[in-house]
């Protein structure tokens, strides 16, 4: 036992330990400053929660355009695109800046949570995995972009097949001293929690009183932290585990901000820095930004904003880097995910939607806008069939897999029946469809229709690809349902209470 002690404070006191806990620190404070630029008022917990995520995506999104721009990839140049994006923010803002709303008693609590938070994080306490994808990926990848300080045709399928905007994230340890990024992750984790229990409690709060929001505020938690697919894939070390965490903040937030009087410039700046990360968190993470945008058009954001804010960055950087790697580079690969023709639609599709939102989504009629929701769902059914009819072979074996593995406990323990039986004792007269439905839906939808689009079959595994890319789903699923309970007890109360 001593032993192992004393190997386990020899770890802790490594630099790599040291190296990880600057790391994610400077981070968070680079998080911080950016909310509090913007925002130019004591930041609100929402804004505490947003920093971390937020400055993640600041070092994913701009080693991302320096890859799809030519530009040399190493720990210098992120560093002055990070502080670029900084300074010109802070221009746009000048008006706001407020040095009181970043130095205060609150922001000083929360370094000191957040110290607290990442020396547990990095120290290994809670436990990660890693697979034969994982060190592939997101470690053997992240380490040939540093070497190389740029794409080319020497790192092949990585470019078609890898998930970007992560592999960058997990250059993090090449550049500055430390080895893996588990610390990284698991702090984002608990960050997630933090959020999660944030946007239960401010949803029901405005529905309920103070002891039943507290109530399922917690439960809600609990429910989150027992649920075998969050469990499992918030462990893995995977872009899915970012990918599920950054699509539940986007679709929470997105509703938030909407529902204020009137429109933030900070508040789009920030879901634009959210969806440009999503974007590139996976391959498909374009084709899901396109769709998440779609439902998010269900909300009151001003179209020009939606296609200035949301679609704008999405479509130049899709663009950068597709044309990078098909156009200056000669790739060798002859097994590719992203090939030159699915990279003609995916921007063609991207166009498509800022035509709409540009052209036609103020000129719906009242029943039309009414009913958005429902034709969105509509559409995506359509391409589904149309799919159907032309491979329907390929189809249905993708759609059984996908199927089988939730009834077959391939990661999902007793999720799906849980929902089920949870939405049946829901009062019928308190459910209607809302915007997190339409999402989910959707979600579901384009996750088949990528499931097919990827080439080959899926299977009945935990780790199949397109397994995990629905299991991403789940805490927006578990958040949909919360909503329904929530609107499903005030309902109870007013008609037996009064």
């Amino acid at each position: 036992m001593q032993q192992f002690i004393d190997s386990y404070i020899a770890t802790l006191s490594g630099q790599f330990f040291i190296n990880q806990v600057i790391t994610i620190l400077l981070l968070v404070i680079y998080g911080v400053v950016f909310v509090g630029i913007i925002r130019g008022k004591s930041l609100s917990i929402a804004d505490y929660i947003l920093a971390y995520p937020l400055s993640l995506l600041a070092y994913s999104i701009s080693g991302y355009f320096l890859l799809s721009a030519g530009i040399k990839f190493n720990k210098y140049s992120v560093i002055i695109t990070m502080a670029l994006f900084l300074i010109i923010t802070a221009v746009f803002f000048r008006k706001r800046i407020n040095i009181k709303s970043l130095i205060n008693k609150n922001t000083i609590i929360y370094i000191a949570l957040a110290v607290i938070l990442t020396l547990v994080s990095v120290s290994g306490i809670v436990p990660v995995s890693a697979t034969n994808d994982s060190m592939y990926f997101f470690s053997e990848y992240p380490r040939a972009l540093v070497h190389y300080e740029k794409i080319g045709s020497i790192l092949d399928n990585f470019l078609t097949d890898a998930s970007q905007g992560i592999a960058i994230i997990a250059t993090l340890p090449f550049f500055y001293g430390f080895d893996e990024i588990f610390g990284v992750q698991t702090l984002l984790n608990i960050n997630f929690l933090a959020f999660f229990a944030y946007a239960v409690q401010s949803y029901a709060s405005t529905r309920l009183d103070k002891k039943n929001t507290y109530v399922i505020t917690f439960v809600s938690i609990v429910m989150l932290v027992t649920s075998m697919p969050f469990v499992l894939m918030s462990r893995w070390f995977m872009a899915n585990a970012f990918f599920m965490e950054y699509m539940a903040v986007i679709l929470y937030f997105a509703y938030e901000f909407s529902i204020k009087e009137e429109t933030d410039r900070a508040d789009l700046l920030v879901l634009a820095v959210l969806i440009t990360g999503l974007s590139i968190m996976r391959m498909e993470g374009a084709l899901n930004a396109g769709v998440l945008i779609l439902s998010i058009m269900m909300l009151k954001f001003k179209s020009k904003d939606i296609a200035l804010y949301f679609l704008s960055p999405v479509l130049i950087l899709q663009s950068l880097y597709l044309y990078r790697i098909f156009i200056k580079i000669t790739l060798h690969t002859k097994i590719q995910f992203m090939t030159k023709e699915k990279a003609v639609v995916l921007i063609a599709f991207l166009i498509i939607i800022m035509l709409y939102a540009l052209l036609i989504r103020n000129r719906l009629s009242e029943k039309l806008e009414k009913n958005y929701g429902y034709l969105l769902v509509l559409s995506l059914i359509a391409v589904n069939l149309v799919i159907l009819v032309y491979d329907r072979s390929g189809y249905i074996i993708n759609l059984k897999a996908f199927i089988f593995n939730m009834l077959k406990n391939s990661g999902w323990g007793l999720f799906v029946p849980f929902v089920i039986g949870v939405f049946i004792l829901i009062p019928k007269k308190s459910i209607k469809i809302n915007y997190f439905d339409i999402s989910v839906v959707c979600y579901i939808l384009i996750t088949i229709i990528a499931g097919w689009a990827r080439g080959d079959n899926l299977y009945e595994s935990f780790g199949d690809s397109g397994n995990r890319i629905m299991i991403q789903a789940v805490p927006v699923i578990l958040f949909a349902l919360i909503v329904k309970v929530t609107e499903g007890l005030k309902y109870w109360k007013e008609e037996n209470l009064g």
